[in-house]
């Protein structure tokens, strides 16, 4: 369910309804309503939430071409290295607050590298 997803990545983050609804500008009931498939989301303000989440539609509503079980087995990522093939076989057993952590934490990794390489 949506509002499931959502609540998930908002949890996964650390902010409670509040801080969601103060960035959306919204009453924290209307998250609760959203996290609680009682109401839906306009367009405009669900593209809003998946930003600020920092996830995607295919994190929110779990699209996918093929199934977790087969990426590795059929090559789905082309000619790639065992320490890669590891690493997608580990994090597709993962639940999806754990992959975002792992996500979130390589962004700021290489956000960090980029930053000290234009300082020197």
């Amino acid at each position: 369910m949506l509002g499931d997803k959502i609540k998930e990545f908002r949890s996964a983050k650390g902010w409670t309804q509040s801080v969601l609804a103060e960035k959306l500008d919204v009453s924290v009931g209307y998250i609760s309503e959203i996290e609680t498939g009682r109401r839906t989301p306009s367009l405009a303000t669900l593209v809003t939430i998946i930003k600020l989440l920092d996830c995607s539609p295919n994190d929110i509503f779990e699209f996918s071409s093929k199934t977790d079980s087969n990426l590795c087995a059929d090559c789905a990522l082309g000619n790639i290295d065992d320490t890669i093939r590891a690493t997608v076989e580990m994090m597709s057993k993962m639940r999806p607050e754990e992959r975002f952590k792992v996500f979130t934490y390589a962004k700021d990794q290489k956000n960090l590298s980029e930053y000290f390489r234009k300082t020197k």
